[in-house]
């Protein structure tokens, strides 16, 4: 399955490139207000009246090791990927070759130290529309400690 990059503002909001948290300009015409993008540093952002906040930790030795594997994982599928499938099988084989039984722990894992959260969205669709060179980025930013 492919995806578009319009999709990831409606599926990923708070990590769209566009968001926005300037108010409209007087006499501009009104349009759904987008929620803040996070900052690395644990910001919270508005959803509606929902409050979000985001805790960033660090890897532990194997979450760090798989991460690192998943990166190398991601620059072998290249950056013009999105098949959302392809993706996830990595993400898979990744926890699985680093010996997360369940998976749950694996992407409780990529969750907390990537995104700040205890869960989030299917990792492969995350992956999809929000772009392979800037996941490894992202991996890159908590393997170092710089997300939270």
């Amino acid at each position: 399955a492919m995806l578009s990059e319009h999709s990831a503002e409606h599926a990923f909001p708070l990590l769209s490139a566009s968001a926005s948290s300037s108010p409209p300009s007087p006499g501009a015409a009104s349009s759904p207000r987008r929620p803040p993008a996070p900052s690395p540093r644990g910001t919270i952002a508005r959803r509606g009246d929902v409050v979000e906040s985001f805790v960033f930790r660090a890897p532990d030795s194997r979450e760090r090791s798989a991460m690192e594997d998943l990166a190398d994982r991601l620059k072998d599928l290249g950056p013009a990927c999105t098949d959302v499938d392809l993706i996830q099988n990595e993400v898979y084989a990744a926890g699985k070759d680093a010996g997360f039984e369940p998976l749950r722990g694996w992407f409780a894992a990529l969750y907390e130290v990537l995104l700040g959260q205890s869960q989030g969205p299917r990792f492969g669709s995350f992956v999809a529309i929000f772009g392979i060179e800037r996941t490894i980025a992202l991996i890159e930013s908590g393997l170092k400690g710089e997300l939270g």
